[in-house]
């Protein structure tokens, strides 16, 4: 999804072609701001290892590393800002932001995010300058 949206928002930017900035914002729309069709700003549950016991009813901390493509998703939304896309608006943009507001208090507060903040293997959205 993230590099759909990228690309989509890309090709935009390039060519102007509505269709491109129509597709992105459609992912985005599905994945990050419809109530029936949103993630919830977590993954309690990416990478859930197979099991008996409650320690195999969560996810485990490869879950948040793999959300590393919220940057191509950010990236995307600036891309689609920058050309004057007609289908990323300003509430829509508002919507965005507060997703990922949230999504970042969970990578500071839950107990899997702060094992992946431990682990070498740590990739940070603080890097990612769109909230």
């Amino acid at each position: 999804m993230s590099q759909a949206v990228f690309f989509n928002a890309l090709s935009y930017a390039i060519t102007g072609t509505r269709s491109y900035s129509q597709k992105a914002v459609s992912f985005l729309e599905a994945f990050f701001l419809k109530k029936d069709t949103a993630m919830t700003p977590n993954v309690n549950f990416g990478q859930i290892v197979r099991g008996v016991g409650p320690e195999h009813r969560v996810g485990t901390f490869t879950g948040v590393l793999d959300m590393r493509g919220m940057i191509k998703v950010s990236n995307a939304i600036l891309a689609l800002k920058a050309a004057k896309s007609p289908d990323w608006d300003a509430q829509m943009d508002t919507a965005m932001k507060v997703w990922l507001r949230q999504y970042l208090g969970w990578l500071e507060s839950s107990p899997i995010a702060k094992k992946t903040a431990s682990s070498a293997k740590y990739v940070s959205l603080r890097g990612c300058v769109y909230p």
